[in-house]
């Protein structure tokens, strides 16, 4: 076997796998992909993979299209995207890390891998959006490497599609790449020079992508049906997606969601759509005046990333570029990338050598600094956009108190006060009054480094013989560096320390171990305890005595390592609403029209609830906390009469103490759709500081998972005691009482 190289392309629906082999001498895709539907697992050579992570019943985790067996609640997917803002992800309940998400889905890509053979040591090349800010490509490495994937570099997306489709252009000159993905649209400009592929101008569309069209779909049909909860607005939201792909090669689809059938027709999409072309066609513009190339001079245009083949999208092109848009198929226009990434790898490899690539800055990268007055603050670039990295810098700055603050941006418009400009790290540094030298360093993976010179003023003039540093930067540098200077600061803003202050690397590892199935996650209840809940007689129902099953018998080491006592805290939440689901669809409570009879009634009959209950929730059956309300009034409630019993009372007080302890706030707007991801710039920062702080909060400790899921399991057990709950009903409440008692034998000390 010859050299090898893989190429990795995390993408926002699915991920793709490439390898370069010396011996074959050709990059090929690798048959990753896990749809059980075999249409879908048949696309592009099986090498799609969903990028989904999954809690299923046994509390396993599961990825790809596995997560079709987990509670909708519990699928997490389309992290990717928010890995720019590290924006946590509401889910079953609690917040996740859009990291943990990231590392979810590679635990599941690093599976496939190890199954096929395949040397996850071998170097690696990842591709990440053009205009991703320098924390997206840091936690996109990290995740990676938590597990022990041999990274070698990151690769913008349009750069990897230009080398996966170089067949097509390798006697041509200026080459436009249209990359329509699931998340984000990249367009650029490539200039061939015999053999060696330069970025001369790119642009992007944050928020023009698949999911965007999936939430102008979702937004306009949503009205059409009765979506109660978020795992319902969760799976409506998949079927869309569905459609769409389906309306890519017919006129009309069908939208069939429970007893309900839709017709959506191409047309209607596209009308949706409109306006985006619209910006998308502006942005081609954009980027070819700024690479100062004439559309006349573009020799082929290449439609990469599978929404590109919207036939809408693909018909533009068609119009404005002709015969020069190369009419890839569906298995080419999102496999290029892929496949890309494995030969960017090779060439890094020195297996491939007759061909080569340059990338260029989609932001400037500068510092905050003041002009002229103190209140006056400007954003000062260093390295500009359009630069071709690895690059590096340097400039004088002045200082004049004991402690400067040295703050690093990331800006595509270059104005402090935009949407566009990002902050990426602020620190305070030890200056006194003196001159700062700044030296900035952005390496090919898109990583920056930043080093801090302090100069007493004293000493300034002594240094004038290093010269014009505007003029000759790299060689300032090298003088620089041969000088001896009190460092100011040494910073690598690639380490999770500096991203995010609540994670460190342990943690990171930590996670990818959980995914993997390391840690012996949850002990098992004895067989003696499993034969109370499945023994029944003939016309009779036994009792479930809390008492006895308290008293379980584990055969498994103390000193066993368990997973994350979030997830078993969201996993019993999940299983609480799960009950109640059951005990008010039995009870005939169903629709949202039932719950407002029941709001209306309560609101006449009970002062204390008419005084704090103003409004129905919008979304009933999701509030865990407004249904046990409703029962302990079940007093009123013909159809829950059987809950009107001392002991039923207790529990429901119990569990209604318990989660106003636990929660962390309400959901505010930003997150109580299924869209978060689909923000502006501004809405985006701000979503990310709320849920950043409810991140910090929804933290639970072992005894917090003991006293939740004890007092579901009592609940649950005096529901099954109420002889009400039978066949199916009965035999889900037993199942859910033994994983409630798994958990309490888990965590308790």
């Amino acid at each position: 076997m010859g050299k090898q190289a893989l190429g990795f392309d995390f993408g926002t629906s699915n991920c793709t796998v490439s390898i370069f082999d010396s011996d074959k001498g050709v990059v090929e895709t690798l048959p990753i992909s896990n749809y059980s539907e075999s249409k879908k697992r048949s696309l592009a050579n099986q090498s799609l993979f969903p990028s989904k992570v999954g809690l299923n019943d046994d509390f396993e985790y599961v990825f790809g299209d596995e997560t079709k067996k987990c509670e909708r609640d519990f699928v997490w997917d389309n992290s990717k995207r928010l890995l720019e803002h590290n924006t946590p992800i509401y889910r079953g309940g609690v917040h996740k890390k859009p990291i943990w998400v990231a590392i979810g889905i590679m635990a599941g890509i690093f599976k496939e891998l190890k199954n096929l053979s395949v040397k996850t040591s071998s170097p690696m090349v990842i591709t990440v959006p053009a205009n991703s800010y320098s924390t997206q490509r840091s936690l996109t490495r990290l995740a990676a490497e938590s597990f022990s994937f041999n990274v070698d570099q990151l690769v913008s997306e349009p750069c990897a599609a230009a080398l996966g489709c170089y067949e097509y252009i390798d006697k041509l000159k200026h080459i436009l790449i249209v990359d329509v993905g699931g998340g984000t649209t990249d367009i650029a400009l490539i200039e061939n020079d015999f053999g060696t592929l330069k970025e001369i101008a790119i642009e992007g569309l944050k928020r023009f992508g698949g999911i965007n069209i999936d939430q102008k779909m979702y937004e306009k049909y949503k009205v059409d049906f009765e979506l109660s909860t978020d795992s319902e607005k969760l799976l409506f939201r998949d079927l869309l997606e569905d459609v769409k792909i389906e309306l890519s090669s017919k006129k009309k689809s069908k939208l069939i969601y429970k007893d309900q059938v839709v017709e959506i027709t191409r047309e209607s999409v596209e009308k949706l759509i409109k306006k985006d072309i619209e910006s998308l066609d502006k942005t081609i513009d954009k980027v070819l005046k700024k690479g100062k190339v004439e559309i006349k001079n573009i020799e082929a245009v290449l439609p990469i990333g599978g929404s590109s083949n919207i036939p809408a999208i693909r018909e533009h092109l068609k119009k404005k570029f002709k015969s020069r848009l190369i009419n890839l198929d569906f298995d080419e226009s999102i496999t290029a990338v892929a496949k890309g990434a494995g030969i960017a790898s090779a060439i890094n490899a020195k297996i491939i050598k007759d061909l080569n690539f340059k990338q260029c800055l989609e932001h400037s990268v500068g510092l905050r600094i003041w002009s002229g007055t103190k209140e006056n603050k400007i954003f000062k670039p260093m390295l500009e956009k359009g630069s071709v990295f690895p690059a590096s810098a340097v400039q004088t700055f002045i200082a004049d108190t004991d402690e400067s603050i040295v703050a690093l941006y990331e800006s595509t418009s270059g104005k402090l006060i935009s949407n566009d400009t990002k902050l990426i790290i602020e620190k305070r540094i030890k200056t006194g009054v003196m001159h700062v030298d700044v030296e900035l360093t952005y390496d090919d993976d898109g990583k920056i480094d930043i080093k801090t010179y302090n100069i007493n003023r004293g000493e300034w003039g002594k240094l004038g013989d290093l010269g014009d540093s505007s003029k000759d930067s790299q060689s300032y540098i090298k003088n620089l560096r041969s000088k001896s200077r009190e460092q100011g600061m040494n910073l690598r803003i690639d380490s999770i320390n500096y991203i995010d202050s609540q994670l460190n690397q342990k943690k990171l590892k930590e996670w990818s171990n959980e995914f993997l199935g390391k840690y012996k996650k949850y002990k098992k209840v004895s067989e003696k305890v499993k034969s109370i809940f499945s023994k029944e007689v003939k016309d009779e129902f036994i009792s479930v005595n809390n008492e006895d099953l308290s008293n379980v018998v584990v055969e498994i080491s103390s000193e066993a390592e368990f997973g994350s006592t979030n997830d078993a805290f969201m996993y019993a939440e999940g299983v609480l609403k799960r009950t109640l689901r059951i005990v008010f669809s039995i009870a005939g409570y169903e629709k949202k029209g039932h719950f407002k009879s029941i709001h209306d009634l309560l609101s006449e009959c009970d002062v204390v609830y008419k005084t704090r209950q103003k409004l129905l929730p919008e979304q009933p059956l999701d509030d865990i906390r407004w249904l046990i309300k409703v029962l302990q009034r079940s007093r009123y409630l013909t159809n829950l009469g059987h809950i009107n019993t001392d002991e039923l009372r207790s529990d429901l007080d119990s569990l209604r103490t318990i989660l106003n302890k636990y929660s962390h706030g309400v959901r505010s707007s930003f997150f109580s759709e299924v869209f978060n991801d689909s923000l502006d710039e501004y809405d985006s920062l701000i979503e990310s500081n709320i849920l950043d702080e409810v991140y910090k909060e929804s933290k639970y400790s072992a005894q917090d998972v003991v006293l939740i899921s004890s007092n579901i399991a009592s609940l649950i057990s005096s529901l099954i005691n109420t002889k009400v709950y039978i066949g199916t009903d009965r035999d889900n409440l037993i199942k859910m009482l033994e994983s409630m008692y798994t958990l309490v034998q888990t965590y308790k000390e």
